[in-house]
């Protein structure tokens, strides 16, 4: 008799045991033991229809096509389409005028100083800074993915951002991550004491480890055979001007010890591979997905940017980083299947923006194209338009004394209007703003402009003006915030990025999963035509680890790839165990 009650009872406990995870409720054992998410930095996704023939059949991008989800129409809805805010949205799932990050810097009316969008002065920086500035996920009002998954698992999930650019890792990884990694001026790897005190054995090996004889005096030619780009046969380098290297192939780094070596790195594939080869040994020395709870790594890849800013979108340069992007990633996932032995575990690629293509390109074709059509003074200091402007506004205004200017700053982006100015107490102030809305859009070279009471009062309705609205937030963003016409940019890159057109704004968004899970726990494959967001990434992942989204997150969950289970489920704050 007692056998026969002992045994039901040891039964039930082991089942219990088997499925309770950290919030007490059921789920089953295949969940992903691994989120990977990559953002290729300026990888517009007419790239993978443009090059579409000549993708490797074993990289990331044909094995998405053919058993992952693959959305064609993804596209960011903010208006300011630079780094920054492009990767604070994936993994928040919350636009700037919730994040705050609105562009990678931002005017400071206090100081008068531009705000770098990771800038930290009460932190340090960890390694050997080489001059890096101290940086940390401060200024971002919202969590990530990685910090719910903190919360929820009472910090046993580990969480890693790793990338070139600090602004990068920092914002994908977010606040509570085990670490977010990022370059010094020599490529060697860094972080804030914000999340550690000292580097990872593994990284700092890394950077003992002698990079500039592996690098030093390196071609970059072709990954193929000519014949295989689509890239017209003649190299046509008409605008491309790379700011150390040769217009045409092949490129060659300079020696190690020359002051150009290491951004040479960082214009050409062996960034990517060098990102790469750290993010395996986060992996591997981390243990990632080897346990019960789930973990999250976020990794950037920097010099597709380089070399889209340096050669622009139509070159050979980008075809052939484009390919060997493609192939590396089929490499790492790879070795991730290998280290994880057949557990489930989720990829996804995105990007942060596009790219507009050179605009003197653009106009050969009789397109209307033009740079920097308003010249912007970087240290905001009054130049032609803000000279303009403030003219036009003393018109308008009625106003006489010469000093202080109305106009505090013009930038690529917004006006600041100085709101202490004696002349703007009350309606004077919303009526500065229309006027500087109004002469803005006189301009033969602006497409849409929207005033701060436009953005706190629910006026910009318009597709354009509302994508405006979205990189608006009040306390940190000027009083007009403005877009150029399509093909028009500010700087002197030959490519350029930040407006809110179909250029800048189209990216790919390809998730897969890998090794063994039951239909219940996969991402559902397939082909999905209607309008998305990367903002969409955070809920979606989180609906597939059956925790709630973070708090700022705006968008719903990306319901075609997610299983019956978790349609007919929801989320819920249980992850955390297998």
């Amino acid at each position: 008799m007692k056998n026969r009650v002992l045994l039901p009872c040891l039964c039930l406990i082991l089942f219990l045991c088997q499925f309770v995870r950290a919030g007490g409720v059921l789920a089953a054992d295949d969940t992903a033991a691994l989120i990977v998410v990559v953002s290729v930095d300026q990888f517009a996704y007419e790239y993978l229809e443009r090059f579409r023939a000549g993708f490797d059949p074993h990289g990331i991008i044909n094995r998405c096509r053919r058993d992952g989800a693959w959305f064609t129409n993804c596209h960011h809805r903010h208006g300011v389409t630079t780094t920054g805010p492009g990767h604070s949205v994936q993994l928040t799932g919350a636009y700037p005028e919730t994040s705050g990050i609105v562009d990678n810097d931002w005017f400071d009316r206090a100081t008068g100083q531009d705000v770098y969008c990771v800038a930290d002065p009460q932190v340090k920086t960890v390694g050997p800074a080489n001059g890096h500035q101290p940086v940390s996920p401060r200024n971002l009002l919202v969590d990530t993915l990685g910090d719910r998954l903190k919360i929820v698992t009472d910090g046993r999930s580990k969480v890693f951002g790793i990338g070139a650019k600090d602004r990068a890792a920092i914002l994908m990884a977010g606040h509570a991550a085990d670490g977010a990694f990022f370059m010094n001026g020599r490529c060697q790897w860094i972080t804030s004491s914000f999340y550690r005190d000292e580097l990872p054995a593994y990284l700092r090996s890394w950077n003992g480890s002698d990079v500039a004889a592996r690098y030093s005096g390196k071609t970059w030619d072709l990954l193929y055979d000519r014949s295989h780009y689509q890239h017209p046969k003649h190299e046509d380098s008409f605008a491309e001007h790379p700011s150390r290297s040769t217009a045409d192939f092949p490129h060659k780094t300079h020696e190690a010890g020359s002051r150009d070596f290491f951004h040479d790195l960082l214009e050409s594939p062996y960034g990517s591979e060098i990102t790469l080869e750290a993010a395996r040994l986060i992996i591997a020395d981390e243990q990632l997905g080897k346990d019960e709870f789930p973990d999250l790594l976020a990794i950037n890849l920097t010099p597709n940017d380089y070399i889209g800013h340096a050669y622009g979108p139509e070159s050979l340069e980008v075809e052939d980083m484009t390919y060997r992007t493609d192939r590396m990633l089929g490499e790492f996932v790879d070795f991730i299947n290998e280290r994880l032995e057949g557990r489930h575990w989720i990829f996804v690629l995105t990007a942060d923006h596009g790219v507009t293509p050179i605009p003197e390109l653009a106009a050969r074709w009789k397109l209307a194209a033009k740079r920097n059509p308003f010249i912007v003074d970087k240290n905001h200091r009054p130049g032609p338009a803000s000279q303009m402007l403030e003219a036009y506004l003393r018109r308008m205004l009625g106003v006489t004394e010469s000093e202080p200017s109305l106009v505090q700053a013009f930038t690529d982006t917004q006006v600041y209007l100085r709101e202490d100015h004696a002349a703007l107490k009350g309606t004077k102030f919303l009526e500065a703003q229309r006027y500087t809305r109004d002469w803005l859009l006189s301009r033969e070279c602006v497409a849409a402009a929207v005033t701060r009471e436009q953005c706190l009062s629910g006026g910009a309705t318009g597709r354009t003006d509302a994508m405006l609205r979205r990189s608006f937030h009040p306390r940190r963003s000027g009083d007009v915030l403005y877009a150029l016409e399509p093909f028009y940019i500010e700087g002197n890159s030959p490519a350029a990025h930040g407006q809110p057109w179909e250029c800048d704004t189209h990216v790919p968004l390809l998730a897969i999963s890998f090794g063994n899970a039951s239909a219940d726990n996969r991402v559902v494959p397939g082909r999905f035509y209607r309008r998305v967001s990367p903002a969409s990434i955070a809920p979606t992942l989180a609906s597939l680890l059956r925790i709630t989204p973070p708090a700022g997150c705006v968008e719903d969950p990306l319901v075609e790839v997610l299983p019956k289970r978790t349609l007919a489920t929801g989320a819920t704050d249980s992850t955390a165990g297998k």
